[in-house]
């Protein structure tokens, strides 16, 4: 779908630089609605069907309410619908966005801060968070992640990253597609649309710190919002696309040579190298969760391989299949029976279980 140039919309609207106040607009209350699906009913012999969101309706209105008001609802919104009709470069525009308003109009643009609850941004962050909701979060109707997951990496092939997931076993699924086929596939197309989604990766990327950096300083509250659950998304198909571009990320992979116990003691001149340059793997410091979950998978990929009898392989394994789950689930993965035991224990009701 065509949208508009990026740089058309971050501009202030004329006369008030942030527009109206549309909370109780039509328009503005259609947003939601648009952009849930509804599951099929069932009522005695009467099936109602369902219907999935509208993408193309909900980009409409929020392009037109843009037009009104400096709104980061509207904004939020239109980077849920610009991502699952344009993929990334509408992710990146809807992000741009948001940047903008958190950058340049913070103070000025809607919903409002409210100066008798000391500016409290409360309602902003819960905003943003439909765009990477905590883990483990029950009430998640727009479901982003998933959608990020399911969206195909390049229109040429039919694969998402959820494919990807499941092929590197980080996730599980019935069907399983052989990881190795799936990279061949990709490396047979133009390298220039491979790039060009790592760059876009890593725009957003950008995108996403600048708006976490803006919020954070704006309300001196260093923790205030994350991006969680979307970087580690974004961090796994990033890790994929970089198998894509060897020859820029594995450049010395030729002379790779495994560290091992006798010639890490071995000084300068005698310390092997590995393909990333790292001399000594203890002194090497991991800095964020995807990294960390990497670790481990290579850890079982080698014990599998070296220890064939070794048990450590599935117990790294299942680590890695709880590493995404909230903590019923893991309670569930655990013992089939925990699941009743807490939902006994904390008075919940069946039907609110929802994972």
């Amino acid at each position: 779908m065509d949208l508009p140039s990026t740089e058309s919309l971050l501009t202030p609207l004329p006369d008030n630089d942030t527009g109206e106040n549309l909370e109780y607009d039509s328009a503005y209350l259609q947003m939601e609605e648009l952009a849930l699906a509804v599951p099929p009913t069932e009522i005695g012999d009467s099936v109602s069907e369902g219907k999935e969101p509208d993408y193309r309706s909900l980009i409409k209105n929020t392009i037109e309410l843009w037009n009104r008001t400096r709104d980061l609802r509207v904004a939020a919104y239109h980077t849920l619908a610009a991502f699952c009709l344009n993929g990334l470069e509408g992710m990146k525009q809807g992000l741009s966005m948001i940047n903008y308003l958190c950058g340049s109009l913070w103070d000025k643009c809607y919903p409002e801060l409210d100066p008798d609850d000391d500016n409290d941004p409360t309602e902003r962050i819960n905003i943003l968070s439909m765009l990477s909701p905590k883990t483990g979060s029950y009430n998640d109707p727009i479901d982003f992640i998933g959608q990020f997951r399911r969206h195909r990496i390049c229109d040429e092939l039919p694969y998402t990253l959820r494919d990807v997931l499941i092929a590197q076993g980080i996730i599980t699924a019935e069907a399983k597609t052989d990881f190795s086929l799936m990279v061949s596939e990709f490396r047979n197309l133009p390298r220039d649309i491979i790039a060009q989604k790592s760059a876009l990766l890593g725009e957003i990327k950008e995108l996403l710190e600048n708006i976490r950096n803006s919020i954070n300083t704006k309300t001196g509250d260093s923790a205030l919002l994350n991006f969680e659950a979307l970087d580690r998304e974004i961090g796994h198909m990033n890790r994929f696309l970089d198998t894509l571009l060897p020859e820029e990320n594995t450049a010395n992979e030729d002379t790779a040579v495994p560290v091992t116990a006798d010639t890490s003691q071995q000084g300068n001149a005698g310390a092997s190298k590995t393909a990333c340059g790292v001399t000594n793997l203890s002194t090497v410091i991991i800095t964020n969760r995807n990294d960390a979950l990497m670790m481990v998978k290579k850890s079982a990929e080698y014990f599998r391989k070296a220890e064939p009898s070794s048990p450590l392989p599935y117990l790294l394994d299942r680590v890695l299949k709880m590493s995404d789950m909230n903590f019923i689930e893991i309670l569930t993965e655990i013992d089939k029976g925990a699941l009743e035991k807490v939902r006994e224990q904390l008075g919940v009701p069946e039907q609110n279980q929802e994972y």
